[in-house]
């Protein structure tokens, strides 16, 4: 997750050259609440090939991407874009921001709307094939995201430790 700092360009920023140096993955992460003193792409890819995932994005401000060789897949974006790659769809995430993480609500387009891989875990290491009866599945049972959705919001409660 990365949310609520200030950044001094785009989240991820391709070196000058790059190319064909393996690809950067990257699988459940949200990213939203921060400060950009610039007005770049939240990923700057160049030439290195880059693949996001069953994520999240929220940074109104700023446009997805910007590179040659970038595939997205389940990728939930509130942004000013106007024509959105293949595998990204529009849609504002609704957080509770609980110990320091956002975790959304059951209310949030961004839950059960993803598809992981038995024994996935999220960022607490919680397991990930979470389901909550109320919410109509998307492709499966997961969210989008760094972290899974409780199966009751009462769990939320103690999600920072404290008992």
């Amino acid at each position: 997750m990365i949310s609520d700092n200030t950044l001094t360009d785009s989240v991820f920023c391709a070196p000058a050259g790059a190319a064909g140096e393996g690809a950067v993955d990257l699988f459940g992460l949200t990213i939203s609440g921060n400060t950009f003193p610039t007005t770049g792409p939240i990923f700057d890819t160049g030439n290195v090939p880059f693949i996001l995932r069953n994520s999240i994005v929220d940074e109104p401000e700023r446009t997805l991407g910007a590179g040659a060789d970038q595939t997205f897949d389940r990728v939930m974006v509130n942004t000013p874009a106007a024509v959105l790659p293949e595998g990204v769809f529009r849609g504002v995430p609704i957080f509770n921001y609980i110990g320091g993480a956002a975790v959304q609500t059951e209310a949030s387009p961004g839950v059960d709307a993803a598809i992981c891989d038995v024994g996935a875990v999220d960022g607490d290491g919680n397991p990930r094939n979470v389901d909550l009866p109320e919410v109509n599945n998307g492709p499966g049972p997961c969210d989008l995201g760094a972290f899974e959705t409780p199966a009751s919001a009462g769990s939320l409660v103690f999600r920072d430790g404290f008992e």
